[in-house]
């Protein structure tokens, strides 16, 4: 049996905006939620037709509905809820020639 290690991979995730839930702080007092913002979860659509969702902050700053993103996200995981992603960052142009890059082939070279 091997011993377990959190990994915490970081993703990148592209698609288009189609929801922005706001999540409420829980009261473990009253066993309520309050008004209290803590962060939102945003539903992104990819081109394939699979839907992510992704949490942000209350302090980050979450992209409007309909409008394209691509972002990092880290992959949280837990036995209690599975797996769930939290915006890390968006992705900047040098993100994308890295990416790039490393996919290219050279003239020549076997693929």
């Amino acid at each position: 049996m091997a011993i377990s290690r959190p990994v915490r991979p970081e993703l990148l995730v592209a698609g288009r905006v189609v929801g922005s839930t706001p999540r409420r702080r829980f009261d473990e007092s009253t066993r309520k939620y309050t008004d209290e913002v803590i962060g939102y979860e945003v539903l992104v659509l990819q081109e394939s037709g699979a839907q992510v969702s992704i949490r942000y902050k209350a302090d980050d700053r979450t992209p409007e509905v309909l409008a394209p993103v691509a972002v990092f996200v880290d992959v949280n995981e837990s036995r209690e809820y599975g797996a769930s992603l939290a915006w890390s960052r968006n992705v900047s142009p040098d993100d994308l020639d890295k990416i790039n890059s490393s996919l290219s082939v050279p003239a020549g070279a076997k693929g």
